[in-house]
């Protein structure tokens, strides 16, 4: 589990970037300036390459390379103090990798850069559609890079091999172990994937995402909020805490430590220890750091921070600041705790009034899950609830949703099971808290039929809110009519909330139209909402 064993607070702005071995932290960000801790003596030193913030680091060999805000590389050599620079980029550098005097640089420029340290020379610029968030070697002479475009692509010396679009928006981060390659979009949707594009797992969060890293035999993954995940190698949450910052930047691992860069200036360090429960409080160990960080007693109810419409905002004593221009600015009194959300507004229920408020991408299942959950309120208040955010907020009113079921003929389809307890019991109101063992029994009636009955219960549960692996949609091949109408029904439906790019399957229904187990008009609803999406 993830334990909090240490934080180091190097600044009052944001830790972008991080880099660690076993004698050296050297972190950076919005300060402009590097922050060098010699693990051997504890002391820090800094210096500053006056060329705005510093937003990417990685050491070779002595050598701190810094990519800075006016797209200028800084060396700083640690034995010499000998400053060099590498000129090339003409915006931020974001994203810097080494292996082998070989420095990869990624920028808001749309280029990545591949350059031969040894003589300071560029070797190489490779132009992408945007900008070039993350990059990482796969080995010696072959590199994977993560695109505002959502691609994902895979070169080997240095030429263009191999690309694939499975996420739904900008990739921010990528990590490679034994040649998987994982990725980390905008919108917290991970991704497991082979170099040749095939999806193997994948997990969504309700968090922007902004970093993810391989360590031994799980996955870290930060972002918005002060949210940390840990995951096995199949993307299942092991566990999850909240660091005390609005923004968790960048995840960098050295063992079974983790370290966090936080967007309150402190690096956030943690160890995987497989020996704690799932959910440790950490409370107690960031509020004794903040006691220390302030020199004084810390009152009892700590500043709350939270995210909307990509604002940074803090709540302390009441009073509501908003992150502008690298400080926090006082906009007025606090007000209802709707203020975070796209949408608010008061429900009347039993002659009471109740705040019902949710986020555009949010989906409406879920947010009348939670909002009875938290009023305490009857699960009988839901449909109506889901019908009234449906007919009156947004343009998701527009899509063609299949949200009901036939009970009475799963019933008697399924009849011949020994048990499917979960599937039968959700059937009315489905409860996500049941969901791994929901998922356990649909794969069980996939494998051995009626597999289109299957495939319509995966629709039925996936937009009233519960999250599957739906990576078999890659493998799965209709056998019939049946089987091609549910299969395209549930795309249809994923289209609203789509968990990676429902669009990477679309060949596969124009396959299924020109094999003639579906019509023209079996697919009108499938392109309402494909082109909604789009």
């Amino acid at each position: 589990m993830l334990e909090v064993t240490n934080i180091l607070n190097y600044s009052k702005k944001d830790l972008k970037d991080v880099y660690v071995d076993n004698n050296l932290i050297i972190a950076v960000g919005r300060d402009e300036v590097v922050f060098v801790n010699d693990l051997t003596t504890n002391a820090v030193s800094k210096f500053n390459p006056h060329s705005g913030n510093v937003n990417s680091v990685t050491y070779s060999n002595g050598n701190i390379f810094c990519g800075c805000q006016n797209g200028l590389i800084n060396i700083y050599n640690l034995e010499t103090n000998t400053k060099s620079n590498l000129f090339g980029h003409s915006n931020n550098v974001c994203t810097l990798e080494i292996r082998n005097n070989i420095l990869l640089s990624g920028s808001w420029d749309h280029t990545l850069k591949i350059w031969y340290i040894p003589e300071l020379r560029l070797i190489d610029s490779i132009e992408h559609p945007g900008t070039v968030w993350c990059v990482k070697f796969i080995d010696d002479n072959t590199f994977v890079t993560g695109c505002a475009d959502k691609v994902v692509r895979i070169f080997n010396n240095n030429v263009l091999v191999s690309s694939y679009s499975l996420h739904n928006f900008c990739i921010r981060g990528v990590s490679v172990v034994d040649k998987v390659i994982y990725s980390i979009d905008n919108e917290g949707t991970l991704l497991k994937t082979t170099m040749g594009g095939e999806l193997l797992a994948h997990a969504s969060f309700k968090d922007f995402m902004f970093s993810v890293e391989a360590v031994g035999e799980h996955v870290v993954c930060c972002g918005e909020n002060g949210k940390i995940y840990l995951l096995d190698g199949n993307l299942a949450i092991v566990d999850e805490t909240t660091a005390p910052c609005v923004s968790c930047w960048k995840v960098y691992s050295l063992g079974d430590k983790v370290y966090i860069c936080g967007s309150d200036g402190s690096l956030y360090i943690f160890l995987i220890n497989n020996g704690l429960k799932r959910g440790l409080n950490n409370e107690k160990f960031y509020r004794q750091n903040e006691t220390a960080k302030n020199g004084d007693v810390v009152d009892s109810t700590p500043s709350q921070e939270f995210v909307s419409g990509d604002e940074r905002f803090r709540v302390v004593d009441n009073n509501v600041y908003q992150f502008v221009n690298e400080e926090w600015v006082l906009l007025g009194e606090k007000k209802e705790e709707a203020e975070a959300f796209d949408y608010s507004f008061s429900v009347e229920l039993d002659n009471k009034f109740y705040t019902l408020a949710f986020n555009k991408k949010d989906n409406v299942y879920q947010v009348a899950d939670d909002f009875l959950l938290k009023n305490k309120l009857n699960d009988e208040y839901r449909d109506q609830i889901v019908d009234y955010i449906r007919s009156n907020f947004g343009s998701k009113g527009d899509y063609k949703l299949y949200d009901t079921i036939n009970v009475e003929g799963v019933h008697k389809l399924l009849g011949g099971y020994d048990s499917l307890v979960y599937i039968f019991n959700n059937l009315k109101t489905p409860n996500k808290k049941y969901e791994k063992l929901i998922e356990k029994e649909l794969s069980l009636v996939l494998e051995t039929g009626p597999r289109f009955v299957a495939l319509d219960l995966y629709r039925f549960f996936v937009i009233h809110g519960l999250s599957f692996d739906l990576t078999f949609l890659f493998r799965f091949q209709c056998k019939d009519r049946k089987e091609a109408l549910a299969f395209v029904r549930l795309l249809t439906v994923l289209y609203y909330d789509s968990p990676f790019n429902i669009e990477s399957l679309h060949p596969v229904v124009q396959r299924l139209k020109d094999s003639g187990l579906l019509k023209s008009d079996d697919l009108d609803d499938y392109y309402n909402n494909r082109s909604i999406k789009k």
